[in-house]
């Protein structure tokens, strides 16, 4: 079994919940790799390496420092035709969950979000995820490949570092037309 796990990012740091999503690849076992995208992440995707990503795909370019769903999207869809992951994971962020949905509906897979629980029951993803505001825990699964997930922050531990690297492989931005402009991005203190 092959798992994808997308590290986000915020102005060239990782977003804390993705080691968590990091942490629940690993223990579902398995070849882990890790997608990183942004602007000056060689860092991030060092660390990915400690904490446990075997290899670790890096999209650094400028156009990608800020969080633009179809640039990120034709990233991890070219990333995991490279790689051929048979489950794709996410922290379910603002931005984790858009992209996972996003990747679901292009690849015609269904997605199991929110989860509380992530397990693998006879080479398939069960998730349980709350229903009703939480009233309800639902066990999940989906069809078809890539499996795809993504994991409520604080429901599963982090990766933790260790002395392991993992092998970086730089991959060129996918070509991606925009349907919004960015023209000025400012960040509340």
């Amino acid at each position: 079994m092959k798992t994808l796990v997308f590290i986000e990012t915020d102005e060239g740091t990782a977003v804390a919940s993705s080691w968590e999503a990091l942490g629940k690849a690993r223990e579902l076992g398995g070849d882990v790799s890790a997608v990183v995208i942004g602007h000056d992440i060689a860092q991030v995707a060092d660390e990915a390496g400690r904490r446990g990503a075997q290899t670790v795909y890096t999209v650094d370019d400028p156009g990608r420092a800020v969080f633009d769903l179809d640039a990120y999207l034709a990233d991890i869809k070219g990333i995991l035709d490279q790689n051929g992951a048979d489950i794709f994971l996410a922290s379910h962020t603002t931005n984790g969950r858009d992209l996972a949905a996003a990747l679901a509906v292009d690849l015609g897979v269904g997605i199991i979000a929110d989860c509380l629980e992530l397990q693998l029951v006879d080479g398939r993803l069960q998730g349980v995820r709350p229903l009703y505001s939480g009233n309800i825990l639902a066990d999940v699964t989906v069809d078809g490949t890539p499996q795809i997930a993504t994991i409520r922050p604080r429901a599963a531990a982090p990766a933790a570092p260790g002395e392991a690297s993992g092998n970086v492989v730089q991959v060129a931005p996918a070509p991606v037309e925009p349907r919004v402009q960015v023209e000025k991005v400012e960040h509340a203190e």
